[in-house]
C-alpha cells in the first residue's frame, strides 16, 4: 500500500482510475484508499487477493464516502475484490467454493448489474440470486431448480449450454426463459440430440451458434425446423462445402448474416478462392444479383482455418427492387 501511495501522489490532477493487480492482502484497506480515492470521479477496481477475505475485512469500505458520497460498492467473489458500478456491469464464474461478501445491501448490488455469470461448477454454499444478469453460461449439469436459486431465468438474453440437450430443462422457453434471442450450443450437435424435442420450435431465437462435426442434410432439415426465425448463425466445422453454405442460407428464409468457421477449405473452393457469382446465384432460389455479399479470410486462430462470412439484404428489400 505504501508504494501505491507514493506512486499515486504524482499524479495530483489523475480524476480517473482503473486497476487489475494482484495484491497483498495489505491493500485491502479502505481508510487508506479513501484519502487517494478523494478527487477521482470514477474508481475501478479489481484486485486479485492471495488468502481468503472474511465479512469484517470489508468493513473500512462501508463507510459514508464510498456507500453515500460516492457511490461505489465494494464484492467480493472467489478471492477477487472489485468495485461495482452501472457504467462498468462485470462477468463472474460460479464453482463449488463460491461465496460473496457486499458492501451494500444484495438488493442493491443486484441492481448494480452483474452483466454474465457462468457456471462451472454447483456450489457448495448457497449464494445469493443474481436479478439482473442478461448472459449465463452453464458448463455444467445442473437442475433447473438450482439456476433459478442463482439468476433470474426471465432476464436472460443470451444463453450458453454444452450440449442441445441441456434445453430441455427450460422448455417451454416462452415462459421459462422469454427474452432470450441468442442461443450457443458448445458441443457437436447430433442428429439424435435434435429428435428429442419432437415437434417444438424455438421461435424466438434469433442469433444461433453451433459446432457440427458433419454436414448432413436430414440434420439442417431439423435445424431449419426448430429455428424457423433466425437472423444471424455462426456455424464451426470440420469443413463445409459452397453448396452446404448455400442451403443454410435457403433455409433459414430470415437469415441476414452467417458466418462459417472451418478447419480446411472445401474442395469446391480451392481452386477458385472467390467462385464467380452467377454459380452461387444458380444453386440458390433466395440469392439473386445484388442482395448479398461474401468473404473469405484466413483466421489467426490456429483451431479456425478459414471463415467465410455472408451477408444477406433481408427479403422485403429485393423483393421491393424486383418489382
Amino acid at each position: 500500500m505504501d508504494l501505491m501511495e507514493q506512486f499515486l501522489s504524482n499524479l495530483p490532477d489523475l480524476k480517473h482510475l482503473e486497476l487489475n493487480l494482484h495484491v497483498l492482502n495489505d491493500l485491502i484497506d479502505g481508510k487508506r484508499w479513501e484519502i487517494l480515492a478523494n478527487c477521482l470521479k470514477t474508481f475501478r477496481f479489481k484486485f486479485y487477493v492471495q488468502s481468503t477475505l472474511n465479512l469484517n475485512d470489508l468493513d473500512s469500505f462501508r463507510t459514508s464516502f464510498w456507500l453515500e458520497e460516492k457511490h461505489w460498492y465494494i464484492d467480493y467473489w472467489n478471492n477477487c475484490i472489485f468495485s461495482l458500478n452501472q457504467s462498468s456491469p462485470i462477468d463472474i464464474d460460479i464453482n463449488q467454493s463460491s461465496f460473496n461478501l457486499f458492501t451494500q445491501s444484495e438488493d442493491t448490488i443486484n441492481n448494480m448489474y452483474i452483466n454474465q455469470i457462468t457456471i462451472q461448477e454447483i456450489p457448495i454454499k448457497k449464494i445469493n440470486c443474481f436479478i439482473h444478469v442478461k448472459i449465463l453460461d452453464i458448463k455444467c449439469s445442473i437442475s433447473r431448480e438450482m439456476i433459478l436459486s442463482m439468476v433470474d431465468l426471465k432476464q436472460i438474453e443470451h444463453l450458453s449450454v454444452l450440449k442441445m440437450t441441456d434445453l430441455l430443462n427450460f422448455l417451454p422457453f416462452e415462459f421459462t426463459i422469454p427474452n432470450v434471442y441468442e442461443l450457443t450450443i458448445k458441443q457437436n450437435v447430433t442428429f439424435s440430440m435434435i429428435e428429442q424435442f419432437r415437434s417444438y420450435q424455438f421461435e424466438q431465437i434469433r442469433k444461433l451458434n453451433i459446432d457440427l462435426n458433419f454436414a448432413e442434410d436430414v440434420i439442417f432439415k431439423l435445424l431449419f425446423y426448430r429455428f424457423p426465425n433466425i437472423e444471424y448463425f455462426t456455424y464451426q466445422s470440420l469443413t463445409c462445402s459452397k453448396d452446404i453454405m448455400i442451403h443454410l442460407i435457403d433455409g433459414f428464409p430470415c437469415l441476414l448474416n452467417a458466418s462459417i468457421f472451418i478447419y480446411r477449405l472445401p474442395k469446391d473452393m480451392k481452386s477458385n478462392f472467390y467462385p464467380n457469382q452467377n454459380t452461387i446465384i444458380k444453386n440458390s432460389h433466395r440469392l439473386k444479383k445484388n442482395n448479398f455479399t461474401y468473404r473469405i479470410r484466413k483466421c489467426l486462430d490456429i483451431q479456425k482455418s478459414f471463415s467465410i462470412d455472408w451477408w444477406i439484404a433481408p427479403q422485403h428489400m429485393y423483393k421491393e427492387n424486383s418489382l
